[in-house]
């Protein structure tokens, strides 16, 4: 009888330590999602005020920054709808995401007069070492 309440009281301390752990391990990552969605809106948020300063440095006509927010537009519907394909592998959609962007730089050249495409891809350059 002994036996049986000492072998019960360990288990039932086992159990509860590892509810207690198991809690402890779900909180923690629950901080890291939240620190990592955090990052993404701060990173989104430093991607829009780089492209708002770019556009300011590339002295932009009306027509042009009207053709560019067309371009744009288009593409954020391309970018929703990888974001949002569930067929897809996180790598795949990277892929693919990086694949869009590179393309909606390259209808904005054509926009662009040779003082800005030069400008822009100075720029874009920069950028680039700065990530690196």
């Amino acid at each position: 009888m002994q036996f049986m309440k000492k072998s019960a009281l360990v288990f039932l301390l086992s159990f509860v330590s590892f509810i207690s752990f198991a809690q402890v391990q779900r909180q923690f990552t629950h901080k890291n999602a939240d620190s990592a969605n955090s990052n993404e809106m701060l990173k989104g948020k430093n991607n829009q005020e780089d492209r708002k300063q770019m556009m300011r440095e590339l002295n932009l006509t009306k027509e042009q920054r009207e053709k560019i927010k067309e371009i744009r537009q288009a593409n954020q519907a391309k970018k929703e709808a990888i974001e949002n394909d569930t067929t897809l592998t996180a790598e795949q959609k990277e892929t693919r995401l990086r694949e869009l962007k590179r393309e909606m730089g390259q209808s904005m050249l054509p926009i662009l007069n040779d003082e800005q495409k030069a400008k822009f891809k100075e720029m874009r350059d920069k950028r680039q070492q700065q990530i690196q």
